[in-house]
């Protein structure tokens, strides 16, 4: 598998590198399912619970293609002194609803149902973490649903039939604690994670050409790209499915890893 690997032959250095590199990693350890919890959250409690909402979630899937993601309860936020629990990030307001608005044209049923579109924290049962595909940079966790629709949405045809018989069930579930995370980052990174998010709809095949037309607007709109330049185009990575992960097995050097992982 060597999409992820730059020109010297290196893992490129990126949030999904990271999590490829993660499922391939539980795969090999034999596990069933796999989640992640991005690093900047600073609340004590907080990988406790995202854990425990991941196995209930999962542990109610008839499927054995699952996903959970979690919406958080509030984004604490200081304003004026005071502390604001705001509930939506300033990102996931705009991608949850141009996913929505892409739901609406497919079923002709305007609907919110998506509100996890950008859910760092996120896991999924094996079998599905390795028939997805997946995109570089910020745009990894709505590319999730963007594959999802594009593999097993009904609008093209499946490329594993099986899977689209059982059905693949995702799991919104909402946290009770607050998400407190590192401080403002800038308006550069929020703009940069609003471009990836929309570039990886914009460039489906399942995007209707109203939908990039408005993806457009906003981003023009915001002054995220100029009315000449083109949408960004993020690196798509296969599915890690058609690894032989037996082989390797056989190939891993498991006690030098083992200096690396907790046992």
């Amino acid at each position: 598998y060597h999409d992820v690997l730059d020109n010297e032959g290196l893992v490129r250095h990126g949030k999904a590198e990271g999590m490829l590199a993660g499922i391939v990693l539980a795969k090999l350890l034999g596990k069933q399912s796999v989640g992640f919890i991005d690093s900047d959250n600073y609340f004590p409690g907080s990988v406790f619970e995202y854990t425990r909402l991941f196995s209930a979630g999962l542990s109610q899937a008839k499927s054995p293609f699952s996903m959970v993601r979690i919406q958080w309860h509030s984004k604490p936020k200081i304003v004026d002194s005071d502390l604001f629990f705001a509930k939506w990030g300033r990102v996931s307001r705009i991608t949850n609803q141009y996913l929505n608005q892409i739901l609406s044209y497919y079923s002709g049923y305007e609907t919110d149902a998506l509100c996890t579109g950008n859910a760092g924290e996120h896991a999924m049962s094996m079998p599905l973490a390795l028939l997805l595909d997946y995109s570089a940079g910020f745009s990894v966790e709505a590319y999730h649903f963007v594959s999802l629709l594009e593999k097993f949405g009904g609008v093209l045809p499946s490329p594993f039939p099986e899977a689209t018989k059982s059905g693949i069930e995702v799991f919104q579930m909402e946290s009770r604690n607050p998400h407190l995370h590192v401080a403002n980052k800038g308006a550069e990174h929020i703009r940069e994670m609003i471009h990836h998010s929309l570039a990886v709809l914009f460039h489906s095949e399942i995007c209707p050409a109203r939908l990039k037309k408005e993806i457009l607007r906003e981003l023009h709109r915001r002054k995220i790209v100029g009315k000449d330049e083109p949408l960004l185009a993020p690196r798509k990575y296969r599915a890690l499915g058609g690894i032989d992960f037996d082989a390797a097995s056989k190939m891993t050097d498991w006690a030098l890893l083992g200096n690396f992982i907790p046992v």
